[in-house]
């Protein structure tokens, strides 16, 4: 499993921390649903410019979907990133 986040190009904030199996099948679903899709992610996206505005990279590969999904929720716990639901801000 790929853990990866998404950050703005222009303040290298981290807004989203994610894992997936495909990397780019998921880049490119972000890309389309910040289009279209009202959630706390993409609408940020949005009012910053686009998916051109952002960046997403691999983070770390792990092993195993629980691990992948441990690690994931330290890293939100520990970034608390604006589109992950788990933020508090």
């Amino acid at each position: 499993m790929i853990v990866y986040i998404i950050k703005c190009k222009r303040t290298n904030i981290i807004i989203y921390v994610g894992i997936t199996a495909n990397f780019y099948d998921r880049m490119s679903a972000h890309k389309n649903n910040s289009k279209r899709i009202y959630s706390k992610l993409y609408i940020h996206i949005r009012n910053e410019g686009g998916w051109n505005n952002f960046i997403m990279e691999k983070h770390n590969e792990i092993w195993g979907r629980f691990e992948a999904q441990e690690y994931e929720k330290n890293m939100i716990h520990k970034l608390n990133p604006l589109g992950n639901i788990q933020h508090s801000k």
